[in-house]
């Protein structure tokens, strides 16, 4: 049997370990004869297989290979698509023969006959029913006043009552054009019609003062009444039929967020003619309580006339369309 040879590492019991004496045992069992302890062996270490390196190396190249050859493959897709995109080879069509064809002839529309586009036309549901209605004819007889300066004659009117920036423009529809429609935003106003200038835009209800011992038990007992007004100036040939139902608070709304100014229009070149009208619709609403919603009213103690000279328009108005 061939030897084996050891060293023994109890170095605190065996006097061959302090001696760090190389120990050659022949018998199977591998320890020190001086102390029992299992011995280190001090063989020579095992080389690395020559095959398994090799089969590693063959290993690595061929991962490197493959990456290779699918980086490649891939750059070649994206390259090809590239250059389809960019520079793409027209198929030749054949060239047709030229055949005479008729001309047609037609007799190119007028301004006035054109409708608008549609991103500023009046909304369908207008006119609903309103509480009274003011018609002023247009006395602009040769003067040659499109629909464009009468817009701007009646936006400058608006602006000295205190309208600016409250106000939403639309074209009529093609059946009741040409034309223009200005709605007012929904005002807070008193029992003359005069706005309430410290609270006037929006549906809140008037505020009681002084919180005093009287104006609470007003609160409590009752509450004041809240009137609110929004007028539709409406410059047209014909008067447009009113609805039967009342404007609703989602209409409203709409009319508020609506347009700030008139849109381009084969329309706003048309003249004014003898037979256009100013009619003026007035919507007046009540609201009782906080918790109420508001009412339109069918009858008011102010006709639209009244409503007009309490804004303020109606001399502007007169004096604008008198021209």
């Amino acid at each position: 049997m061939t030897p084996r040879v050891g060293k023994c590492t109890n170095y605190s019991g065996c006097k061959l370990a302090n001696r760090n004496e190389k120990i050659a045992v022949v018998a199977r069992d591998f320890r020190c004869p001086g102390c029992g302890s299992p011995l280190e062996s001090l063989g020579p270490k095992r080389a690395v297989s020559s095959i398994l390196v090799l089969s590693i190396g063959v290993a690595t190249v061929l991962i490197l290979a493959i990456a290779a050859i699918l980086w490649t493959l891939s750059s070649s897709r994206k390259r090809a698509t590239q250059v389809v995109e960019l520079s793409p080879t027209p198929t030749p069509e054949p060239t047709p023969t030229p055949t005479s064809t008729p001309i047609a002839t037609f007799t190119p529309r007028s301004a006035r006959d054109t409708p608008p586009d549609d991103s500023d036309k009046l909304p369908t549901f207008f006119p609903p029913r309103a509480t009274d209605r003011f018609p002023i004819p247009v006395g602009l007889a040769g003067e040659n006043v499109t629909l464009q300066q009468l817009a701007d004659r009646l936006s400058q009117a608006l602006k000295n009552a205190g309208y600016e920036g409250k106000s939403s423009y639309y074209w009529l529809d093609d059946r009741h054009g040409p034309g223009f429609a200005i709605v007012t935003h929904i005002e807070h106003i008193q029992l003359d019609g005069k706005p309430v200038l410290d609270q006037r835009w929006g549906f809140d209800l008037p505020r009681y003062g002084p919180l005093t011992l009287g104006s609470l038990l007003r609160a409590l007992m009752h509450a004041d009444p809240g009137h609110y007004r929004l007028l539709a100036l409406v410059v047209c040939k014909q008067p447009l039929i009113e609805k039967e139902t009342p404007m609703t608070p989602d209409q409203m709304v709409i009319f508020n967020k609506g347009p700030s100014w008139l849109g381009d229009s084969p329309w706003k070149t048309v003249v004014a003619t003898a037979d256009f009208h100013l009619i003026v619709y007035v919507y007046e609403f009540e609201r009782k309580s906080r918790s109420d919603d508001p009412v339109l009213m069918v009858s008011s103690d102010l006709t639209a006339e009244q409503h007009l000279q309490s804004t303020g328009l109606y001399d502007d108005i007169r004096k604008e369309f008198s021209k």
